[in-house]
């Protein structure tokens, strides 16, 4: 899938902010992500102050031939991690739970790299488990040896 993006130069050369009047320079950075009927623009701003950024993730949906509906969330630094968790985790639950058979594409690592986390860890008990046995098979194992060694006449 092909992105576009854009930073505060070629993106924002005096375009006006929607009905505000205002200039955008406070978006610094667009990503536009095409996806049928629906485009997601990925926009990183600065605040008022200009001293800290946010992201601002808006769905853009054509319902008319020059109308657009458009719905917008404002995703603060403080969240990003929260954010990011909390999506990972629902299309995880879909993956598995929903859709199993499904052959998702263009998913990030990140999503594989938590589910190779669970492995791992799954992988570990399991290693664990045998390792304990083993252990438990040997202690029997020199047990039986060292009763062996006190029967044997010297």
């Amino acid at each position: 899938m092909m992105y576009e993006a854009t930073n505060e130069n070629q993106h924002m050369q005096g375009q006006q902010g929607e009905g505000t009047g205002r200039s955008q320079r406070d978006e610094i950075y667009s990503l536009r992500v095409p996806a049928g009927k629906r485009t997601y623009f990925f926009d990183v701003k600065t605040t008022r102050s200009g001293k800290d950024y946010f992201i601002t993730i808006t769905e853009s949906k054509r319902i008319g031939e020059n109308r657009y509906e458009k719905h917008k969330i404002f995703l603060y630094k403080e969240d990003f991690g929260k954010f990011l968790n909390a999506l990972h985790e629902v299309i995880r639950y879909i993956q598995e739970e929903c859709l199993p058979e499904y052959e998702f594409k263009d998913l990030p690592g990140v999503l594989s790299e938590t589910t190779e986390e669970a492995h791992e860890e799954e992988e570990t008990d399991h290693a664990s488990e045998l390792l304990n046995e083993l252990d438990s098979t040997f202690s029997e194992f020199s047990e039986e040896s060292s009763e062996e060694d006190e029967e044997k006449p010297e």
